[in-house]
């Protein structure tokens, strides 16, 4: 992949001869040198203290905002934008999600001129989008604080029937950390790893609600809570869900039997997508790193600090 974008770069209409000046100096040439070329290209050679060639490839930097780290995009040939816009807005990061996150997206990691006027317009060509978009939300009050201290559990479903037989999702949702029947899974995958709560709000359905999870509660000594008929979305879960939701609905097959494989990957484009209430994106938050994506492979040098596991 690496060869292949420094051999676009390099051959690129637009601005393969700017490329070709950086690759042999780093002093700025004289602008006569590229009168005949468009005008990309001369609009980057004003940005010349800016390019960088790393591990053979053209690069931009940009200094971001006051506290910000500099970062570097690299420079898109433009026979290489769709393969970036559909890596950004259709996978592991990017999920189907709406315009302003796939342009943070790609603004993290690449650029070419009409960079913000190409990915508005392939978000709103996207075919699954389109098909799946349901309108505006009723307006709804302001948003109230909500003091976390206990995991919020909720359940989806039922799914179609897939070939391993899956039919809910079930989502617990703890704001320090990150659920046979939903109390095995809850007890040995939640609780065991990060702790009893002292709290468990639910809604009322059967499955979080009924004699088992109550007699679980009740053994672990977790106050119980539910919320009213008139008002599950008490329960932040849902909320959650309704993203999720989203993202399967825009991926799924036409026959909707292959959701629960695409789950996981849901999971990741939800997780590596910048949230406009913190800032931040949820893997920067829990990792305080961002996890490496199939877009960062298409752009090397975007390394993440490698992890290393202590026994």
């Amino acid at each position: 992949m690496r060869e292949s974008l420094a051999a676009r770069q390099q051959s690129d209409p637009e601005l393969g001869k700017l490329v070709r000046l950086r690759h042999q100096s780093a002093e700025q040439p004289a602008l006569a040198l590229l009168s005949s070329e468009s005008e990309s290209a001369k609009k980057l050679y004003n940005q010349w203290e800016r390019l960088e060639v790393q591990e053979g490839l053209v690069r931009r930097r940009v200094e971001g905002k006051p506290g910000d780290k500099p970062y570097m995009q690299l420079l898109v040939p433009r026979q290489s934008v769709q393969d970036v816009l559909h890596c950004c807005h259709e996978g592991m990061t990017g999920g189907h999600f709406g315009i302003r996150r796939t342009l943070d997206q790609v603004q993290r990691r690449f650029y070419w001129l009409t960079w913000n006027e190409d990915t508005i317009r392939f978000c709103e060509r996207c075919e699954p989008c389109n098909e799946y978009h349901r309108g505006k939300l009723r307006r709804t009050g302001p948003l109230q604080p909500v003091i976390a201290g206990a995991p919020y559990i909720d359940l989806t479903g039922p799914h179609p029937r897939p070939e391993r037989r899956h039919v809910y999702i079930l989502t617990c949702v703890n704001a320090f950390k990150e659920a046979e029947p939903i109390a095995k899974v809850l007890v040995e995958q939640v609780f065991c790893r990060f702790g009893t709560p002292v709290t468990l709000l639910s809604d009322q359905g059967k499955e979080v609600d009924g004699n088992i999870m109550k007699h679980v509660c009740r053994m672990l000594g977790i106050n119980k809570l539910r919320t009213t008929p008139s008002k599950p979305s008490t329960n932040q879960v849902e909320r959650l869900h309704r993203s999720i939701n989203a993202i399967l609905g825009k991926t799924v097959a036409s026959h909707q039997k292959d959701w629960d494989t695409r789950l996981s990957f849901a999971m990741s484009a939800y997780r590596a997508s910048r949230h406009e209430s913190t800032g931040y994106t949820p893997n920067m938050l829990t990792l305080g790193t961002e996890i490496r994506a199939p877009a960062d492979i298409m752009s090397p040098q975007q390394r993440l600090p490698t992890t290393t596991w202590k026994a």
